[in-house]
Protein backbone atom coordinates (compact mmCIF):
# COMPACT_ATOMS: atom_id res chain seq x y z
CA UNK A 1 0.00 0.00 0.00
CA UNK A 2 1.24 3.45 -0.60
CA UNK A 3 0.05 7.06 0.36
CA UNK A 4 0.11 9.82 -1.94
CA UNK A 5 1.38 13.26 -2.09
CA UNK A 6 0.77 15.71 -5.04
CA UNK A 7 2.91 18.89 -5.92
CA UNK A 8 0.46 20.46 -8.34
CA UNK A 9 1.78 23.59 -10.20
CA UNK A 10 -0.68 26.45 -12.53
CA UNK A 11 1.95 26.31 -15.15
CA UNK A 12 4.75 23.94 -16.46
CA UNK A 13 8.19 24.57 -14.72
CA UNK A 14 10.36 21.94 -14.76
CA UNK A 15 11.02 19.12 -17.73
CA UNK A 16 11.39 15.42 -16.54
CA UNK A 17 15.43 15.57 -17.49
CA UNK A 18 15.64 18.57 -14.82
CA UNK A 19 13.37 16.28 -12.43
CA UNK A 20 15.81 13.89 -12.80
CA UNK A 21 18.97 16.23 -12.16
CA UNK A 22 17.57 18.01 -8.80
CA UNK A 23 16.22 14.27 -7.97
CA UNK A 24 20.10 13.24 -8.22
CA UNK A 25 21.65 16.06 -6.66
CA UNK A 26 19.17 16.37 -3.58
CA UNK A 27 19.41 13.35 -2.79
CA UNK A 28 23.48 12.96 -3.26
CA UNK A 29 22.74 10.44 -6.44
CA UNK A 30 24.69 10.06 -9.40
CA UNK A 31 22.79 10.96 -12.88
CA UNK A 32 22.26 7.13 -13.84
CA UNK A 33 20.35 6.95 -10.34
CA UNK A 34 17.72 8.61 -11.51
CA UNK A 35 17.23 7.50 -14.82
CA UNK A 36 13.29 6.99 -15.48
CA UNK A 37 11.81 3.65 -14.93
CA UNK A 38 8.45 4.35 -17.20
CA UNK A 39 8.01 7.22 -19.80
CA UNK A 40 4.81 7.98 -21.78
CA UNK A 41 3.68 11.23 -23.53
CA UNK A 42 2.65 12.86 -20.45
CA UNK A 43 3.93 10.46 -17.44
CA UNK A 44 7.19 10.44 -16.45
CA UNK A 45 8.32 7.54 -13.71
CA UNK A 46 11.36 7.60 -11.29
CA UNK A 47 11.95 4.89 -9.36
CA UNK A 48 12.26 4.54 -5.53
CA UNK A 49 15.96 4.78 -5.62
CA UNK A 50 15.56 7.48 -2.83
CA UNK A 51 16.89 5.77 0.57
CA UNK A 52 16.30 5.76 3.41
CA UNK A 53 12.76 6.91 3.34
CA UNK A 54 11.44 5.06 -0.21
CA UNK A 55 9.01 6.66 -2.81
CA UNK A 56 8.21 6.34 -6.34
CA UNK A 57 8.14 9.93 -8.42
CA UNK A 58 5.80 10.94 -10.67
CA UNK A 59 6.36 14.01 -13.57
CA UNK A 60 3.11 14.36 -15.34
CA UNK A 61 2.14 17.09 -17.71
CA UNK A 62 -1.35 17.64 -18.17
CA UNK A 63 -1.69 20.39 -20.49
CA UNK A 64 -3.13 19.51 -23.65
CA UNK A 65 -4.23 16.41 -21.96
CA UNK A 66 -7.08 13.90 -21.44
CA UNK A 67 -7.68 15.17 -18.64
CA UNK A 68 -7.41 18.60 -17.52
CA UNK A 69 -5.86 19.21 -14.10
CA UNK A 70 -8.27 21.15 -11.62
CA UNK A 71 -7.86 20.58 -7.43
CA UNK A 72 -10.46 21.33 -5.47
CA UNK A 73 -8.45 23.37 -2.62
CA UNK A 74 -9.27 23.72 0.72
CA UNK A 75 -6.63 26.14 1.55
CA UNK A 76 -7.71 28.57 -1.64
CA UNK A 77 -11.36 27.67 -0.91
CA UNK A 78 -11.92 27.35 -4.82
CA UNK A 79 -10.58 25.12 -7.50
CA UNK A 80 -6.73 25.50 -8.20
CA UNK A 81 -6.16 24.57 -12.13
CA UNK A 82 -2.62 22.76 -12.81
CA UNK A 83 -0.87 22.02 -15.92
CA UNK A 84 1.70 20.05 -14.31
CA UNK A 85 2.34 17.56 -11.28
CA UNK A 86 5.20 16.00 -9.26
CA UNK A 87 3.66 12.88 -7.55
CA UNK A 88 4.91 11.27 -4.90
CA UNK A 89 4.00 7.43 -3.85
CA UNK A 90 5.07 7.27 -0.83
CA UNK A 91 5.81 3.29 1.01
CA UNK A 92 3.61 2.74 4.09
CA UNK A 93 6.14 0.40 5.06
CA UNK A 94 8.14 2.92 5.27
CA UNK A 95 8.82 5.77 8.76
CA UNK A 96 5.70 8.14 7.42
CA UNK A 97 6.69 11.33 9.13
CA UNK A 98 10.05 11.38 7.98
CA UNK A 99 9.09 10.56 4.20
CA UNK A 100 6.64 13.05 4.96
CA UNK A 101 8.98 15.40 5.70
CA UNK A 102 11.88 14.91 3.01
CA UNK A 103 9.17 15.33 0.27
CA UNK A 104 8.24 18.46 1.89
CA UNK A 105 12.03 19.62 2.20
CA UNK A 106 12.34 18.35 -1.76
CA UNK A 107 9.17 20.00 -2.79
CA UNK A 108 10.03 23.25 -1.51
CA UNK A 109 13.87 23.33 -2.97
CA UNK A 110 11.86 22.78 -6.02
CA UNK A 111 10.20 25.70 -5.16
CA UNK A 112 12.94 28.08 -4.50
CA UNK A 113 14.66 26.73 -7.30
CA UNK A 114 11.43 27.16 -10.11
CA UNK A 115 8.94 29.25 -8.38
CA UNK A 116 5.27 28.86 -9.45
CA UNK A 117 1.98 29.61 -7.90
CA UNK A 118 1.06 25.80 -6.86
CA UNK A 119 -0.31 23.39 -4.01
CA UNK A 120 1.27 20.37 -2.50
CA UNK A 121 -1.98 17.88 -1.42
CA UNK A 122 -0.71 16.00 1.87
CA UNK A 123 -2.90 12.76 3.16
CA UNK A 124 -6.07 13.99 1.60
CA UNK A 125 -6.15 16.53 4.44
CA UNK A 126 -3.35 19.15 4.22
CA UNK A 127 -1.98 21.50 2.00
CA UNK A 128 0.42 23.62 1.26
CA UNK A 129 -0.05 26.90 -0.68
CA UNK A 130 3.26 28.14 -3.03
CA UNK A 131 2.99 31.79 -4.07
CA UNK A 132 5.20 32.54 -7.15
CA UNK A 133 4.92 36.08 -6.65
CA UNK A 134 5.68 36.87 -3.12
CA UNK A 135 8.11 33.69 -2.82
CA UNK A 136 5.95 32.56 0.57
CA UNK A 137 4.86 29.07 1.13
CA UNK A 138 1.64 28.21 3.46
CA UNK A 139 0.61 25.68 5.23
CA UNK A 140 -3.41 25.65 6.53
CA UNK A 141 -3.24 26.60 10.10
CA UNK A 142 -3.18 23.51 12.77
CA UNK A 143 -1.53 21.10 9.97
CA UNK A 144 0.80 18.55 12.13
CA UNK A 145 1.84 16.41 9.28
CA UNK A 146 5.20 17.73 9.32
CA UNK A 147 7.94 18.46 12.13
CA UNK A 148 8.89 21.78 13.44
CA UNK A 149 12.39 21.80 12.24
CA UNK A 150 11.14 21.01 8.80
CA UNK A 151 9.01 23.85 9.06
CA UNK A 152 11.57 26.47 9.84
CA UNK A 153 13.99 25.09 7.56
CA UNK A 154 11.16 25.59 4.64
CA UNK A 155 10.03 29.00 5.61
CA UNK A 156 6.85 27.67 5.99
CA UNK A 157 4.22 29.85 7.53
CA UNK A 158 0.32 29.32 8.97
CA UNK A 159 -1.66 30.82 6.70
CA UNK A 160 -3.36 34.09 7.90
CA UNK A 161 -6.53 35.92 6.21
CA UNK A 162 -5.61 37.69 2.87
CA UNK A 163 -2.74 35.32 2.35
CA UNK A 164 -3.16 32.94 -0.46
CA UNK A 165 -5.17 35.41 -3.48
CA UNK A 166 -3.55 34.40 -6.65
Amino acid sequence: MSIDMDYMAGEEFITAEELGQELAAFFGLSAGDTVPERVSEQVVVFGGVFEPVGFLVFHIVRKGGMYPGVYESAILKRDFPYEQSVSFRLDKERDIPETLNVVLRFVCHLFRKYPVNALLEVLDRDECLFEKESGKIYLRPGSDCFSPETLRACGIEALRAGAGKH
